[in-house]
């Protein structure tokens, strides 16, 4: 009996393990998505992490400035931001006003999921 648990739990180990590996592959495939996911982690770092955003962001907001980054549209710029922020967004051209456009929808993503693993 403990010989097939310790076989179930070994072989959930290599389960586990081929998905991280297979995680790691996927982050392999593009340098953009890379790019976005360092940006990413500095925002978290900086504490801008999924729980922080729940509580100030509203709606599209993200969604919103990430449009402004990748159109230079100020119509959609948040309302609610400080306009100091539309003049460092608005500068941002190329790679680098993309990169932060990955990091702000993946920013988007983590805040709803955050949302959605609430028990109301």
């Amino acid at each position: 009996m403990i010989k097939g648990q310790a076989e179930k739990d070994l072989n959930k180990a290599y389960e586990t393990i081929n998905q991280l590996l297979e995680e790691i592959d996927l982050l392999k495939i593009s340098k953009g998505i890379q790019l976005g996911a360092v940006e990413r982690k500095k925002q978290i770092d900086s504490g801008r992490t999924p729980e922080h955003d729940a509580k100030i962001y509203h709606s599209n907001e993200l969604v919103n400035a990430t449009l402004f980054l990748l159109t230079g549209a100020s119509s959609y710029y948040p309302r609610t931001w400080n306009k100091s922020y539309q003049w460092e967004f608005g500068r941002k051209k190329g790679i680098e006003a993309l990169t932060d456009a990955i990091a702000l929808l993946a920013a988007e993503i983590d805040r709803l999921e955050f949302i959605a693993e609430q028990p109301f």
